[in-house]
């Protein structure tokens, strides 16, 4: 972990905001490759963010909204995405095995329209209830309901 000249930890600040841009909560979170790991970003909005090659891994991210995000070659794996707003987000190669992509607990769903999930890792994640539409991208060899997931059409 990067610190700085008195040895304490460089951080960054997140800010979970609500629909109307007001701050709900700040979290610090340390600078580097794995920043996010086993982070608690539940509500997050990462709308549009770049973090492509992030380390999730382990987070919660219950209605986590990124919403076009570049997640390339992010690792989402054992992460909680519970009701996540994936919509239009670019996730090529970015590891999800093991991700709970499945329903929130009131019923909602986890979405994934326009989604580019090309070479995404999807071993063992649960997509149950996850809906998708016909702009949303698969890997090779992948077929959604066989998982349990929804078409939604536009």
């Amino acid at each position: 972990m990067p610190c700085n000249a008195d040895g304490n930890p460089v951080v960054d600040k997140i800010r979970i905001l609500d629909g109307f841009g007001e701050v709900l909560k700040i979290y610090k979170v340390p600078i580097g490759r794995d920043q996010f790991e086993g982070a608690q970003l539940d509500g997050a909005y990462l709308y549009g963010a770049q973090l492509s090659g992030a380390n999730f891994k382990g987070a919660a991210l219950y209605w986590a909204g990124f919403f076009e995000a570049n997640l390339d070659g992010a690792n989402f794996e054992n992460a909680g995405l519970q009701g996540a707003d994936l919509k239009r987000t670019s996730c090529i190669g970015a590891n999800f095995r093991r991700a709970n992509l499945g329903r929130d607990n009131l019923g909602g769903n986890t979405q994934l329209q326009g989604a580019n999930l090309t070479g995404a890792i999807l071993n063992k994640a649960n997509l149950e209830g996850a809906e998708y539409d016909e702009d949303t991208i698969f890997p090779k060899g992948f077929y959604p309901t066989s998982h349990g997931m929804i078409a939604k059409k536009h």
